[in-house]
């Protein structure tokens, strides 16, 4: 540069100053010019600026590029602010960055700007700033609108073709030449699981599974080679999870600039596609298996012949397929319908709907090759191929199902006649029945194939059977009552019909050789067909409901039968239900009838109006006329006595509410002529509102005044025998024949020098009291051959061996099923020693003695015989009127019964001790469940007892079994003893009787209650004979003291110990341990 100036100064010395060595402003000035001239040609546009900030030269291409000339921006910085757009939204800094000194001389490096031009347009510049050593600004101004524009268009090409690629259905993918991945879409990510980073830059076929992988590589070179192969084929890859996904792959070659081959290809997933071919050559498959095997019948038809069938379809018509290919339906079927129409007509109207496309299902009578007819169901679906369209029919043999349905329908048919018939007899009045029998009989036989219906009743012994009931449809004579069979000669159908079978015969001469009888019976009456019914009521046949038939086969299957058989059953009903109500009356009439002859006074009150309705007999007890009498409660109220009033309204209060299952009480009543009698009153509530409140409450009264004067006497012709039993001077005993003690008296004991009966119990007689055993045997053939012993003296020895002179008194009476001797003995020793006295002593026993005899022969007969007859009659009187009075009624006979035994038991006592004092009871010792087999027996009696005493009475059984050894009578014997004692001393609370086994070596029975109890002084003479306490049992409660002894003894002979606990006014405990062994 310096030597071109050096140069340019010897041409032109006014431009240069050479002692500074610098251009003069002229110089400087014609080096611009030259410039400008220079730039003039250049493609940018151009603008100078001096130092002063101030546009001296702007290039031609700046004007054809903005439009503007040197004029238009006279005022340079307004200008660039006003038309210059800076990129980064900032323009005032950037143009007085332009406009200000910079040290640099590039002062700014390119930047991109946008420019308004003069016609308002836009244009993208490039703009560089080149700053002179005389701080002269030279800028340069690029356009670049257009370039910019294509590349803003070729980014949104990219953009656009990525979102394609990427949201493409199909997985896109770009492969180089070394078989590496350099491209994959989302979808091909997701097609195989993995994502772009495990996938880019990794072999391609490392993703193909193994039977794919050779397919590929080789397509693949032979594409990179130029040679033809597929446009489309498809393949296997494996995904991450391991999975087969089979792929379709359409893919081309193309270079990138640097000339080096790459595949794109588009991947689609078909692995649903090839499973859905898959399941369709399956599914045709299927329908080829389906078509041959199926149950059902399978056509193809083309028009209205058959095209093809299947195996089915052969079986079924019982053809071969040349006779069925080509030939129409209707060929199949009979000439007709169920409905009358032409099959051929039917069928071809049927076809004709088919290939319209109208499914058809319909029932249809087709034909068999061999010309059986059976029903069908048949389906007809139009479907098309290769442009044809074709019917195909489905055939099912519906024959037995058409069969069941007939018969549902007359099995229904059938049991609504039985329903409607059941409905007649109810509520009807007996006088209607037969006629409804006869009503029934019709309806089965219009109902059936029959033509006459007919019931027979048996006699008692079934030896004969008579026509009661007849129907016949050509008949007026519906019923003839005098037909009578020998059932002897229907042998064979006689033994069915006893043992409860029915008889059905479709044709008579089907029968068996052995009922050549009934064939020509049945025959001769011109019947063809029967069905004969037994009818049964309690387990025995009573007669028969039979159908017969003069033409028809009566075919009735197994359901129909039970029908028939339910019919004959409500006819049995019916007819039972006659003779019951008709029994009925004539027990209603008889019990009229026996209320009069019991004089029971019947009563019947409705408990909230307080009406009472009594009748006849209830005034005739008091002594009224019924008409005397007001029908009200008060009535009653007044005429009891009013010590009896609170018990008596008591026990009725208790029963109203429920808490008693019946009411039942004695009490007194004043009669009409001012007397007292007693009076048993028994009822029960009939009728209770939803709540349980009383509404109405019936019952009887009876009049008890003669048996309770005969239980005073009894009382006290008990009192008086056990009085003269324990303080008689004599010796009085029972024996056994064999001539054990069984009883004693105390005076026998002193006799004998005895302290107890246990002493000398087991003690024969004839050895231990006889001091010659030989009087034993002339006192006992004496006694036998004369019934009894009067004075009969003999000599006997007591305890010591001393002898002893008695006179003996004696007979032989029957207790029990047995023989005893009963006798009583004088001490005559003392007699002996003057004659006189003795003589006089012995006249004077010997009348004491008859007297003593026969009193108590007396007193056997007046207390057994009567007690007897009075249980004989109530026995017969109950057994005559049993389920003919109210459960009330019937239990006072149970009263009557329990007190004659009452008594009848006292005289048992007598008589057990005895045997237990001589020795003469018989032991049978066996095996015996205590509980099933006495206590069982024995619970409703006690239960009976304690509940009218208001009781709690309960048997504890703690274990199954309760098997103990002894004898079965006395173990009976001790428990009646200690649980009727228990209930007798016991006013409130409860009697328990508790069975437990203990160490599987003994069963205990204790009967434990809440009564009086017992004094510590008394207990240890509480089994004594003929002992009693002095305070509570002698004075308020009778008895007669033998009954503990006797279960003292009763549990020596069991082995059995006994042991009580008792405490005064709490209460008494008894144990019983009986050898289970």
């Amino acid at each position: 540069m310096n030597e071109e100036l050096k140069y340019s100064n010897k041409v032109l010395p006014r431009l240069y100053n050479e002692e500074n060595q610098k251009l003069t402003s002229n110089g400087i000035e014609f080096l611009y010019k030259n410039i400008f001239g220079l730039l003039n040609n250049t493609p940018f546009a151009v603008i100078f600026i001096d130092t002063n900030g101030n546009i001296k030269y702007i290039s031609p291409n700046f004007t054809r590029m903005f439009g503007y000339g040197i004029k238009d921006i006279s005022n340079s910085q307004s200008w660039f602010k006003k038309k210059i757009i800076s990129s980064n939204g900032e323009p005032d800094t950037f143009i007085n960055s332009i406009f200000i000194k910079n040290k640099k001389k590039d002062f700014f490096s390119a930047k991109i700007i946008s420019i308004q031009t003069k016609s308002k347009k836009i244009k993208k510049v490039k703009l560089t700033g080149v700053q002179t050593e005389f701080h002269n600004k030279f800028i340069f101004f690029e356009d670049i609108t257009e370039r910019t524009n294509y590349e803003e268009t070729i980014k949104e090409s990219e953009e656009k073709f990525r979102s394609i690629v990427e949201n493409s259905h199909a997985g896109i993918i770009i492969v180089g030449s070394n078989f590496l991945f350099e491209y994959v879409n989302q979808q091909f990510c997701k097609m195989i699981s993995y994502s772009p980073k495990e996938i880019i830059g990794k072999d391609f076929r490392n993703y193909l599974d193994k039977d794919s992988k050779e397919l590929v590589a080789d397509n693949y070179k032979r594409r990179q080679k130029g040679e033809p192969v597929p446009s489309e084929y498809s393949f296997g890859i494996i995904t991450k999870s391991g999975a087969k996904k089979t792929v379709q792959i359409s893919s081309a070659i193309t270079k990138d600039k640097d000339g080096k081959i790459k595949t794109v290809a588009q991947i689609l997933d078909i692995t649903d596609k090839v499973h859905a071919k898959n399941r369709l050559i399956e599914s045709e498959r299927r329908y080829r298996t389906l078509f041959e095997t199926a149950g059902d019948s399978i056509f193809i038809m083309e028009n209205d012949l058959f095209i093809d069938c299947n195996e089915r379809t052969l079986e079924l018509f019982n053809c071969n397929r040349a006779q069925i290919i080509g030939q129409p339906p209707y060929k199949f079927s009979p000439a007709k319908q169920y409905d009358g129409i032409s099959s051929k007509k039917k069928a071809l109207a049927i076809l004709k709907e088919a290939y319209k496309g109208v499914p058809q299902h319909f029932e249809w009578l087709h034909k068999k090759q061999s010309g059986e007819i059976f029903d069908a169901e048949v389906s007809l679906t139009k479907f098309e191929s290769a442009g044809a369209k074709y019917i195909q029919a489905i055939v099912r043999d519906v024959s037995k199902r058409k069969n069941t349905e007939r018969a549902l329908a007359q099995r229904s048919r059938i049991e609504k006649t039985i329903g409607e018939i059941s409905s007649a007899f109810i509520n009807i009045p007996i006088e209607k029945i037969d006629s409804n029998i006869v009503l029934a009989i019709k309806k089965i036989v219009t109902l059936t194939a029959a033509d006459e219906g007919v019931l027979f009743l048996f006699s008692d012994d079934a030896s004969t059977m008579k026509m009661n009931y007849r129907w016949n449809k050509n008949s007026n004579d519906q019923h003839d009552a005098n037909y009578e069979l020998e059932l002897k000669n229907l042998q064979w159908w006689g033994k069915l019909i006893l043992n409860q079978k029915t008889v059905s015969v479709g044709c008579i001469n089907e029968l068996p050789d052995e009922a050549e009888f009934e064939k020509k019976f049945f025959g001769q009456a011109g019947i063809y067909s029967i069905i004969d019914i037994p009818l049964i009521y309690q387990q025995k046949v009573i007669g028969i409901l039979g159908l017969n038939s003069k033409k028809k086969n009566l075919d009735f299957n197994a359901d129909e039968i039970s029908l028939l058989n339910m019919l004959g059953q409500i006819i049995v009903n019916a007819i039972q239900r006659k003779k019951t109500e008709l029994s009925l009356r004539e027990s209603e009439e008889r019990l009229e009838l026996a209320l009069k002859g019991a004089d029971l006074g019947l009563w019947d009150w409705e408990v909230q109006t307080k009406k009472i309705t009594y009748n006849e007999n209830w005034a005739k007890i008091l002594g009224y006329r019924l008409s005397e009498l007001k029908p009200q409660f008060e009535t009653w109220q007044k005429l009891v006595h009013n010590e009896d009033y609170k018990r008596v309204r008591t026990a009725l209060n208790n029963h109203l509410k429920g808490k008693t299952l019946f009411y039942e009480t004695e009490y007194r009543m004043l009669t009409k002529s001012g007397k007292w009698k007693w009076i048993l009153d028994k009822g029960r509530v009939i009728e209770r509102d939803k709540n349980g409140k009383a509404l109405r409450a019936a019952g009887t009264t009876l009049d008890i005044t003669d048996k309770k004067n005969f239980e005073e006497a009894l009382i006290r012709s008990e009192e008086r025998f056990r009085s003269l039993f324990e303080n008689s001077a004599f010796g009085i005993y029972q024996t056994s024949v064999n001539g054990k003690i069984e009883l004693c008296n105390n005076a026998f004991l002193e006799i004998f020098g005895y302290q107890s009966l246990d002493e000398i119990k087991d003690k024969e007689i004839s050895k231990n009291f006889y001091l010659a055993p030989s009087d034993r045997e002339k006192f006992l053939s004496e006694l036998f051959k004369k019934g009894k012993i009067n004075g009969h003296e003999v000599e006997y020895k007591n305890a010591k061996g001393k002898k002893v002179y008695v006179r003996e008194y004696a007979r032989i009476v029957f207790v029990n099923g047995r023989n005893l001797i009963e006798g009583a003995v004088e001490d005559i020793t003392k007699n002996k020693s003057a004659e006189f006295e003795l003589l006089k002593a012995k006249e004077k026993a010997e009348e004491s003695d008859k007297l003593k005899s026969e009193f108590l022969a007396q007193m056997s007969h007046e207390i057994r015989t009567p007690i007897n007859t009075v249980l004989s009659f109530a026995g017969l009187l109950k057994d005559e009127l049993t389920g003919k009075l109210a459960k009330d009624l019937e239990d006072s006979f149970g009263v009557m019964n329990r007190a004659g035994r009452r008594i009848i038991r006292t005289i048992d006592l007598l008589l057990d001790m005895s045997q237990m004092q001589t020795g003469t009871y018989e032991v049978n010792l066996k095996k015996i469940d205590v509980c099933e087999k006495i206590l069982k027996e024995m619970a409703d009696e006690y239960k009976y007892t304690a509940k009218e005493k208001k009781l709690i009475f309960e048997i504890i059984k703690q274990d199954d079994e309760n098997f103990v050894i002894g004898d079965e009578y006395t173990i009976g014997q001790i428990l009646h003893n200690l649980i009727d004692n228990a209930i007798k001393y016991t006013n409130k609370g409860s009697v328990q009787v508790i069975v437990a086994k203990e160490k599987n070596k003994y069963v205990t029975v204790k009967i434990a209650d809440t009564g009086i109890g017992i004094s510590a002084e008394y207990l240890p003479n509480i089994f004594k004979p003929f002992t009693q306490e002095d305070q509570g049992y002698t004075r308020k409660y009778e008895g007669n003291g033998l009954g503990l002894a006797l279960v003292k003894s009763y549990c020596e002979i069991n082995n059995a110990k006994i042991s009580v606990k008792s405490k005064k006014g709490k209460g008494t405990v008894f144990t019983v341990k009986f050898k289970s062994n």
